[in-house]
């Protein structure tokens, strides 16, 4: 499993990159998701609706479902790091219905980017954002009014290895959590970006503090520093 969450309708959705679990099996396997329905009476859940990906009509032959978030209109914007059996592409897709029959992808795109990983959406511009693990780069894409969704560039190539990322309350800025495992430093940051109605970054800050290095820390045990998913705190 890669992630868990809450869709709009309270439902726990999760993805699982390979159902038979193990290293990458491209041709034999094949990752889902899972959703849940959540009992409100006790907090238990139940209901389990299982949507293998590859049983679905794809225009990409996407791989390992990883990350997901949600548009506008309720569908599910999925990033899976491999396209075809290989991770020198990612993929995003539509798919809509999630909880229903049937569970439809009505739009793919590539990210042109390899270990593509974590997704943003931003409902003011309907922009989306992905990180890309190896190329330390963010993608980014518009979606228009019927759901499409069009790449618009692969931008901030100095990331050095980003992982998670969030928005702004207000989705003006967007801060990416990187390792530092691009340029050999293990040296972590967090990257400010100024989000533009193009779907573009605008640059305003790199941040250490806080964040020790590789060398600083005893041992890491080749977990990426540790550091791997950033939040959003807000105080009252």
């Amino acid at each position: 499993p890669a992630q868990i969450g809450f869709t709009p309708k309270n439902e726990i959705l999760v993805t699982i990159k390979q159902n038979k679990g193990g290293p990458p099996d491209f041709d034999n396997d094949t990752g889902s998701l899972n959703l849940y329905e959540v009992y409100p009476e006790n907090g238990t859940i139940g209901h389990l609706i299982q949507t293998d990906l590859k049983s679905l009509n794809r225009t990409q032959d996407g791989d390992l479902p990883f990350s997901f978030t949600f548009d506008s209109s309720d569908n599910v914007l999925l990033v899976e790091p491999a396209l075809a059996g290989s991770f020198q592409n990612g993929v995003v897709s539509v798919i809509e219905n999630v909880s229903g029959d049937p569970v439809t992808i009505s739009s793919e795109a590539t990210t042109e980017a390899s270990a593509s990983c974590w997704i943003q959406y931003n409902p003011t511009s309907s922009c989306v954002y992905i990180t890309n693990n190896v190329e330390g780069t963010i993608s980014s894409f518009f979606q228009d009014d019927q759901g499409e969704l069009f790449f618009v560039s692969n931008s901030s190539s100095a990331l050095n290895a980003p992982t998670d990322m969030i928005q702004s309350l207000e989705y003006k800025f967007l801060y990416a959590l990187s390792t530092g495992h691009t340029d050999g430093s293990g040296q972590p940051s967090i990257y400010v970006y100024e989000m533009t109605f193009d779907c573009g970054l605008k640059f305003v800050q790199r941040i250490e503090d806080g964040l020790e290095s590789e060398t600083e820390r005893e041992d890491t045990a080749g977990v990426v520093n540790g550091y791997v998913g950033i939040a959003l705190y807000t105080s009252h």
